[in-house]
């Protein structure tokens, strides 16, 4: 990466230096919509169910949201059995090799660069425990996070602003970084708006995740970007030395 951290600041929109990053993974780091969607509908199918055009419709406009409340949403069912067929879900991506999911180009860059420029890399998934932080030892990542939290270690879900206590209360009370000072990168309407009732310094949408549309002025179009191989280009924008 052409930029040199060392004697570059990346300006955000609040105004304040970025000092923290906060990943979301699904369709952000890494592929796994198309590969994702079928699991369940292979699983579903197993407990009887037919997915319809109507039923995956309903589940991406719940895309983003925790994979119990994307089943429960989008085949009408109760709360119980939607948890345990996203425990089912979440298996798959760990027990079958076969079904690793691959990054998107770019994202190990990206997090590799942010490590080595001193921003902390954070992780927020509504992936169950341990899933998300397995996906990223697949990839030889999780040695660059220095704080993951996955569904089920918050009692709130994006896009609840308290989604993000954890991970703020982390970096203020161990790095001294405020929310001011912090980039979420995401797939999902519903990341970006954890983001902005949060206040977080600013937030980016890739569209590498599932086909949403965006609702009139949601976001500047300058931090809609292809995926996060874009990243590289936006940050030498913000640079100031």
């Amino acid at each position: 990466m052409v930029i040199s951290s060392r004697f570059s600041r990346i300006l955000l929109s609040s105004g304040r230096t970025l000092r923290a990053m906060v990943w979301d993974l699904d369709g952000t780091l890494i592929n796994s919509f198309a590969m994702g969607l079928k699991n369940l509908e292979a699983l579903m199918k197993s407990h009887g169910f037919v997915t319809t055009p109507e039923i995956i419709q309903r589940m991406l406009e719940a895309w983003g949201k925790s994979g119990s409340e994307v089943i429960a949403e989008g085949y009408g069912v109760d709360s119980y059995f939607a948890e345990r067929v996203s425990d089912e879900w979440d298996t798959l991506s760990d027990s079958n090799s076969t079904q690793k999911f691959p990054l998107i180009r770019g994202a190990a860059k990206m997090v590799k660069f942010c490590y080595e420029s001193e921003i902390e890399n954070t992780l927020l998934t509504s992936r169950g425990q341990p899933h998300g932080n397995t996906i990223l030892l697949q990839h030889d990542l999780a040695r660059y996070f220095s704080f993951i939290v996955e569904c089920g270690n918050s009692i709130y879900k994006k896009p609840h602003p308290k989604v993000l206590d954890l991970t703020l209360s982390y970096l203020k009370r161990s790095k001294n970084i405020d929310q001011e000072e912090c980039l979420l990168v995401g797939d999902t309407i519903t990341d970006i708006r954890s983001a902005i009732a949060t206040g977080l310094g600013e937030a980016i949408l890739v569209r590498t995740g599932p086909p949403q549309v965006l609702p009139e002025g949601f976001l500047s179009e300058k931090n809609i970007l292809k995926s996060v191989a874009d990243l590289e280009l936006w940050f030498k924008k913000r640079t100031s030395k």
